[in-house]
């Protein structure tokens, strides 16, 4: 579900290299990404309604790569109609999402995962293991960075002012790497301190679709 730049750049070129995974169906509300997609890696079913896929693909698992804010509906959708579902992060905006898709899922009989997928490579494996031992020494700080230039400079088939809309923004979409890896490296946070500011009052879209495109951030 969603045939943007995250799903042709890894998702779906990554999935082609797993041999017991075969794509059989795409689904996006823009019928030209979809099957330019379609034709390029081809699949051979595509729908531009979820329901409609759930009900007629056959398909196993769902894999959701559509903006922030869709997640936890479409998530859902998959999730009580039996299907097995991993989802780009974050897998819903609310705490409260999170509990009602999670109970829905248990319900089920169905596995939900999402991204990322951080503490299963390896690298980050060995870093835990050295860490655990302590052949750093008591760990007494640390310091984690995730950032990217925003959406907009990603030649992307829509515009991307999703991400600066409500349910969005870079804590969600990048933020979590980072806090992800520190506490499944050091502790489950116990205090946390923000402090926010935007560093551009105008943003404007460099490549893609909808170039030339400008978002003032809400």
């Amino acid at each position: 579900m969603g045939c943007g730049g995250i799903a042709n750049a890894l998702y779906l070129p990554g999935i082609a290299d797993i041999p017991r995974a075969e794509v059989i169906a795409l689904c996006d509300t823009l019928p030209e990404p979809l099957e330019a997609t379609a034709r390029r890696f081809g699949i051979p079913q595509t729908y531009t309604d979820l329901g409609e896929m759930l009900a007629q693909s056959g398909i196993d698992l769902l894999i959701n790569t559509t903006p922030i804010q869709a997640h936890y509906g479409l998530n859902l959708q998959a999730v009580e109609a039996g299907v097995h579902v991993y989802t780009e992060k974050s897998m819903t905006v609310t705490v409260e999402e999170a509990d009602r898709l999670i109970e829905a899922a248990r319900a089920r009989g169905v596995l939900l995962a999402s991204a990322p997928d951080m503490m299963v490579r390896p690298p980050v494996l060995r870093l835990k293991e050295l860490v655990a031992s302590q052949v750093v020494g008591p760990v007494v700080w640390a310091q984690v960075r995730s950032s990217h230039g925003g959406p907009e400079s990603f030649p992307t088939p829509r515009d991307p002012g999703w991400f600066y809309q409500p349910g969005a923004g870079p804590i969600l979409d990048m933020g979590v790497y980072g806090l992800y890896l520190i506490t499944g490296l050091l502790w489950p946070a116990r205090r946390v301190t923000a402090f926010s500011a935007r560093s551009r009052p105008w943003r404007t879209v460099r490549r893609g679709r909808s170039k030339g495109w400008r978002s003032r951030p809400k």
